[in-house]
Parts: structure tokens; C-alpha cells; sequence
């Protein structure tokens, strides 16, 4: 069973003889001897699978020998940020091995493709231990033994088969532990920083607010940054946006001056790492000075005692 994108209708990807177009959807579906499992179940292609009429682009294809119990397309109201129509297939149990199948869908992870480094460290991984446990050379001889038997799953091989699904499952989820190590190292900032950083996030895009009373967006950022709604909901002009972006920390205390925003809500920032450095540098190096200088004190007692 294969299940498809197409990007082209059937009569897109057929000449007019009925023929399909090379390197089509339609060729492949063809080769592979692949019927579409809506047509047969429903009686008749739907008319389109996406938003628009007359594009049935999405497939759900299988072999001759696969008869689903139903087949279609639920009701559009189930689509949110999608222009496709989900489409389902209902496959009987029996085909998947019977009711006590032990096979469940993995939980979909996300793998950074734009990382060359994580990409070759997960292909790398999951390709030399598929080979080194021959997995494609035991499902070759797994289907030759299927097709063998009337296309029918013995005990012994439906034993086989969940035993080479658990053990590609285990294969792919050791390669993305082997990736999570990579670029995870970091500190995070602490949560006045970070409060301070989302205040300026929030000046900057007030700052480039056109309408001067904000959006959904204003209120988002507003919101991470701990203001209540009513002081977000108002209008708020860019040279009180700027003197809030340019307000300087205090000296001389462990917090920096407070920064009042133009409804009156006050947020402090934690003083500069490096003063906070330079203030502990100075306590443990009054800490170490203050012991020789209470020894040479008692020393000095001890010598005026006759």
C-alpha cells in the first residue's frame, strides 16, 4: 500500500492514448501494478482532494490482493492549516497479522534536515546496523516465503515479522539518541534576563507598530513578558517605546534600576555578569585575606603574654 502527494491528476499524468507520462505518478503506480483503493471501495474517483475542484492529487494505492472495508475522505471541517483532504483506508485486521499484532506506530520525531552533521550521523548509524543485522536480506525472504504460501503469513513468519519491525524500531530510535548529543550544551538565562530580553522584544515591535495600539502578536510577546492585558491595550506612542528601550541599568545594588513602562508597570533586570563576577572576585578575595590576618593577630597577642 502506498500512500501519495501527486502534484498531478490522473489525466495529467496519462497521454491521451491512456498511456502514462514517463517519470509520472502514474507510470509508477503502473510498474508496481498498484490500483487506487478509493476508486475500487467507493464506486468512483472523488472529484478532488484538495481545496479546489477538480484536483484529486492525493492517493492511496495498494496491490490487487488488498481489499479495505472502507475507504474516502473525512469531512473538510477536519482540516485546519491544510489545503489536502485527509484521506483514510481501513485495512482489515488479519492482513497486519490478526488482532493480537504487537506492530504500533512509532511517535514521530523531528530530524533537522538542514544539518549536514545530525543527517550523517542518523543515516550513518541506522544503514551500517540495518546491514550489519541484514534486515533488508531477511524482509526479501520474508515476502518470497508470503508470496510462496498463497500470500498468506504463517505463525512462524508473522513471528519473523514483529520481530524485524522491533528491531528497526530499536535501530532508528538508537540513531536519534546518537544525534541528541549534538548542540545541546548550552545555559540558560536566568528569569530576569529572560524577562528582560522579551521587555525589549516587546518595545521593538511596539516601537515598529504602525497603529500604535498593537495586534495579536503585541499582546503575545507582552504576555511572555509578564504584563498584564490592560496595560498592553492601549495606545502607546514610539517615543515611549524608545525611552523604555534606551533606559540604563543603576549602579551600586545588586538590581539595576527598575524600567517603568508607560502604563506604570515596573520590571527589574539583574545587574551585568560581569559585575556580579567582579563583586564575588572582590568578597573571596577579602575572605582569604581576612585568615592570615586574623592568625597574625593571635600571633601577635601570644608574643605580648610574659
Amino acid at each position: 500500500m502506498l500512500g501519495s502527494d501527486n502534484n498531478e491528476t490522473p489525466t495529467e499524468g496519462r497521454h491521451t492514448d491512456g498511456t502514462a507520462r514517463q517519470f509520472s505518478m502514474e507510470e509508477l503506480f503502473d510498474i508496481c501494478n498498484l490500483r487506487d483503493l478509493l476508486t475500487t471501495t467507493m464506486g468512483k474517483a472523488p472529484t478532488s482532494t484538495t481545496k479546489i475542484e477538480g484536483r484529486y492529487i492525493d492517493k492511496i494505492t495498494g496491490s490487487g490482493d488488498l481489499v479495505p472495508t472502507a475507504a474516502g475522505i473525512l469531512p473538510s471541517l477536519t482540516i485546519t492549516h491544510s489545503d489536502h483532504s485527509p484521506l483514510y483506508v481501513d485495512i482489515p485486521s488479519s492482513v497486519l497479522g490478526g488482532q493480537s499484532s504487537p506492530i504500533e506506530q512509532t511517535t514521530a520525531r523531528r530530524l533537522s534536515v538542514k544539518n549536514g552533521l545530525i543527517v550523517a550521523k542518523y543515516l550513518t548509524y541506522a544503514i551500517s546496523h540495518s546491514a550489519y543485522h541484514k534486515l533488508e536480506k531477511r524482509m526479501d525472504n520474508l515476502i518470497s516465503a508470503f508470496t510462496a504460501n498463497n500470500r498468506k503469513l504463517t505463525a512462524a513468519a508473522q513471528a519473523t515479522y514483529f520481530a524485524l519491525d522491533k528491531q528497526y524500531c530499536e535501530i532508528k530510535l538508537a540513531a536519534e539518541r546518537q544525534c541528541s548529543r549534538i548542540g545541546v550544551y548550552s545555559n540558560d538565562w536566568s528569569p530576569e534576563y529572560k524577562r528582560a530580553g522579551q521587555l525589549v522584544s516587546y518595545w521593538l515591535y511596539r516601537l515598529k507598530d504602525k497603529s500604535f495600539t498593537g495586534d495579536a502578536s503585541t499582546r503575545r510577546l507582552g504576555k511572555k513578558a509578564g504584563l498584564a492585558t490592560h496595560e498592553m491595550d492601549c495606545c502607546i506612542l514610539p517615543d515611549q517605546c524608545k525611552a523604555n528601550l534606551t533606559a540604563k541599568p543603576g549602579h551600586g545594588s545588586s538590581a539595576s534600576k527598575p524600567i517603568q513602562t508607560s502604563t506604570g508597570k515596573i520590571s527589574r533586570r539583574r545587574r551585568h555578569p560581569s559585575r556580579q563576577t567582579a563583586t564575588t572576585n572582590s568578597d573571596s578575595a577579602s575572605l582569604v585575606t581576612s585568615k592570615p590576618l586574623r592568625n597574625q593577630r593571635r600571633l601577635s597577642g601570644a608574643s605580648r603574654q610574659p
